[in-house]
């Protein structure tokens, strides 16, 4: 796989881990994700895919004791 490579939103989605097309289109219109457009098409790099991923906070279970 090359950082450079393209995706369309659907490689883009299930890279994403699956995600649906609503949650797609959130973060691309909070600016989370960046997008480039050919002609009709909307496409991600996998560079921006990977950028997006690494900065997602790890997640944090809330052990059953923690709970108000």
């Amino acid at each position: 796989m090359k950082d450079d490579e393209l995706l369309d939103k659907d490689q883009a989605r299930e890279s994403l881990g699956g995600i649906g097309s609503t949650k797609f289109y959130q973060l691309l219109n909070k600016g989370e994700l960046n997008a480039v457009k050919i002609g009709k098409r909307l496409m991600l790099r996998r560079s921006e895919i990977n950028r997006y991923i690494s900065e997602l906070p790890p997640y944090k279970s809330i052990k059953p004791e923690d709970k108000p």
